[in-house]
């Protein structure tokens, strides 16, 4: 692409990793005139993406041929970077003395090591250690975005001064008496589910067998109040007088759990038929039920997935018991989400960060799916699991040794694993991130994660090291852009991509504090039902790493997708080994 500037006579592009295992591509180039690096860029910016554009430019008389009158990679010179030390400028206030305490703790940089210019994850932060950070500097209003949209802590610190001084509570409260319109994450659910209304695809349902000697009605008491404390399961869809769909809480929604005196015998034929389809207007979105039978007790629970996800179902299990025994509860913010969702779909940070993934994905032709084995309207699930390919220790382990999050090494395994499988150069993939980048939204049930994607020609990273740099620089991207919600495609059947979903061990029964719940499977796993093409699912489980796919079961053989999980398997291990990372 350089060769098409005028005066360029030639040129290459090149992966260097400093000293440092920043990798960044460099451009060299043939002319009469030596470019400026702005002149450069602008000109590339036309045509290409942002990861695409070289960071260093080496002006050269002609590029150096070996004896066979080829190029010699080895032989062009390393550029000359800039000085990428930050002299050390100490907190000139309590909130970045906060931040720069907060930065030294998550990386393990020794105290006053941190100065306020210094970038974070150039000193080795990442999107987990984002989220610790909101932690340990607790500083109100501080968000994931700040840090990464602003990465030292001047920057963070005046953006949290620039803020909006409105109180969360107060716009929260409005936000409770409105009636707004739904996420475009809620409006690509009901387009799914109203192709098919008696689909239980996105129902969330789990029976648990607990404590007979805890009491029955305490329980459903416990439940209704845990409901009760979260908006988004007491609230309802419908259309507003121009057809468009919203959603307000209605009070007196869902209606009270009921404990149900049954034997044994009934109770195993009424959990046959316990999971039943939504009615998505007009309708509760929730239900729950507990059933006492003689010596034993149950509780079923089941929501729609658009008014919850898997963070909030370890959130809502934890209210319940809380509820029960007595505790605080936590605080909810789902309708703050929710109107804010809403109102930046009007603002220019909306369209620069749309503008951001259209420049990432372009209209290239992405590797995005495993090749299809066959063509089919089927959307019944497969689904292929290996447990225990290695500990969260060892995971751990990979990360202090990469300098990336569990995230982004399973991201890159499975561009790796795409490339092997489908023996092509650009892939895209989608990965999903909770979107609990406030921490106002810690505690909050609602339908709040983004699908995300990455995409990269992965012959331009010919190291793990470089990938990863690679792969880590656009999350942190993503995360920044995150406002424009990309989870609702235009043409999902185009678009669609295998998404890569990094879990802990969400909705665990062991949220479910002194009811010694037992999880009992109500799901027939030849009845399971599938949104798109494949989802990848690496999760942490008892200190292990499980990895399982799902896979539309009519449009690849099994063998294959067993093949392309063992290829993911060998990748991850490789991303997470001493030995490979070079």
């Amino acid at each position: 692409m350089i060769r098409k500037l005028p005066g360029v006579t030639d040129a290459v592009v090149k992966d260097y990793t400093d000293s440092r295992n920043n990798s960044s591509l460099v451009a060299y180039y043939v002319s009469k005139e030596r470019n400026t690096v702005e002149e450069l860029k602008k000109f590339l910016g036309k045509y290409l993406p942002t990861y695409m554009i070289p960071a260093f430019y080496v002006h050269m008389e002609k590029l150096p041929l070996n004896a066979n009158g080829k190029l010699d990679r080895k032989a062009l010179p390393d550029p000359v970077l800039p000085d990428r030390q930050i002299p050390y400028e100490a907190p000139s206030n309590e909130a970045e003395l906060k931040l720069c305490t907060a930065f030294e703790k998550v990386i393990g940089i020794e105290a006053g090591g941190v100065g306020r210019n210094d970038d974070f994850f150039a000193i080795g932060g990442d999107s987990i250690r984002a989220i610790e950070v909101m932690d340990i500097a607790d500083l109100e209003g501080l968000s994931a975005r700040l840090i990464f949209q602003n990465k030292t802590a001047a920057g963070i610190a005046k953006a949290l001064r620039d803020q909006s001084a409105e109180d969360i509570e107060e716009y929260e409260k409005k936000a409770r008496t409105m009636r707004i319109p739904i996420t475009p994450a809620q409006e690509l659910m009901i387009a799914d589910l109203s192709g098919c209304m008696d689909s239980m695809m996105y129902n969330l349902s789990r029976l648990y067998r607990i404590n007979a000697e805890l009491d029955a009605e305490k329980i459903a008491n416990a439940v209704d109040t845990a409901v009760a404390q979260h908006p988004g399961l007491c609230s309802v869809f419908d259309h507003d007088r121009d057809g468009k769909i919203i959603q307000y809480i209605r009070p007196g929604f869902p209606g009270r759990t009921k404990v149900e005196e049954v034997s044994e015998e009934n109770f195993q034929k009424i959990s046959q038929t316990l999971m039943q389809p939504f009615e998505i207007y007009n309708a509760p979105l929730f239900r729950s039920r507990v059933f006492h039978c003689k010596d034993k007790l149950y509780l079923f629970i089941e929501m729609l997935h658009l008014v919850s996800d898997g963070t909030s179902l370890d959130v809502f299990y934890k209210d319940i018991s809380r509820a029960y025994w007595g505790k605080e509860l936590s605080r909810d913010h789902f309708y703050s989400y929710i109107r804010k969702e809403s109102e930046i779909r009007m603002t220019d940070a909306f369209e620069n960060a749309r503008q951001y993934f259209s420049n990432l994905l372009g209209d290239r032709d992405w590797c995005r799916l495993p090749v299809p084995d066959f063509e089919t309207e089927d959307i019944s699930c497969g689904r292929l699991c290996v447990k225990k390919i290695m500990t969260v220790d060892e995971i751990v382990l990979a990360e202090k040794r990469t300098g990336c999050s569990r995230n982004v090494l399973s991201i890159t395994a499975a561009m790796q694993t795409l490339r092997e499988y489908c023996s092509k150069d650009k892939i895209s993939v989608d990965y999903i991130n909770n979107n609990r980048m406030e921490k106002h939204l810690m505690d909050t049930v609602g339908l709040l994660y983004k699908t995300l994607p990455i995409a990269a020609d992965l012959s331009l990273y010919p190291t793990n090291a470089s990938l990863l740099h690679e792969v880590n620089r656009q999350v942190i991207e993503s995360f920044v852009n995150s406002v424009a919600d990309y989870t609702a495609k235009l043409d999902l059947i185009k678009e669609d991509a295998i998404a890569i979903n990094y879990v802990s061990d969400l909705g665990s029964e062991e949220n479910l504090e002194g009811f010694e719940a037992e999880n009992i499977s109500l799901f027939d796993e030849d009845a399971i039902e599938m949104g798109g093409h494949a989802d990848l699912y690496i999760q942490e489980q008892a200190g292990y790493i499980n990895v399982q796919l799902d896979y539309l079961k009519n449009a690849y053989k099994k063998e294959n997708m067993q093949r392309f999980l063992d290829l993911f398997i060998k990748n991850l291990k490789q991303l997470s080994s001493a030995l490979e990372n070079k």
